[in-house]
């Protein structure tokens, strides 16, 4: 959670503007944060569960500060090293894994050019 909501003040985005996302905007723009924070922490992978939990975590922080209640659902923990992933393997996820990949290797990508424009 921590590191989304720093990203968010890093973004110049206010709670209210992340609460206001479409869902697709949302989860691109979480996804590159994700990823620019963690190239600079020296990550090379990616736990989709953990990063679905720390973006529940964020909203419901976000929406708690607005005076709203947010929940998330566990999940059954997996971690994808995408220093490992083949473009085969990408586009023969699911639609949600895609756009959780790409969106988070551009984030980890623009990190490491110190660019802190989300695409």
């Amino acid at each position: 959670m921590k590191i989304l909501a720093v990203c968010l003040a890093l973004a110049g985005i206010t709670c209210a503007q992340y609460l206001a996302m479409s869902a697709g905007d949302s989860a691109v723009f979480s996804a590159w944060m994700s990823g620019w924070f963690n190239q600079k922490k020296g990550y090379v992978f990616v736990d989709p569960n953990a990063y679905a939990r720390n973006v529940a975590n964020v909203k419901g922080w976000c929406a708690a500060k607005m005076l709203s209640a947010m929940t998330s659902a566990a999940r059954a923990q997996v971690v994808v090293d995408l220093s490992l992933i083949t473009c085969k393997q990408l586009l023969e996820s699911d639609q949600e894994r895609q756009t959780l990949v790409s969106s988070w290797m551009a984030g980890y990508f623009s990190a490491s050019k110190k660019n802190l424009n989300v695409v």
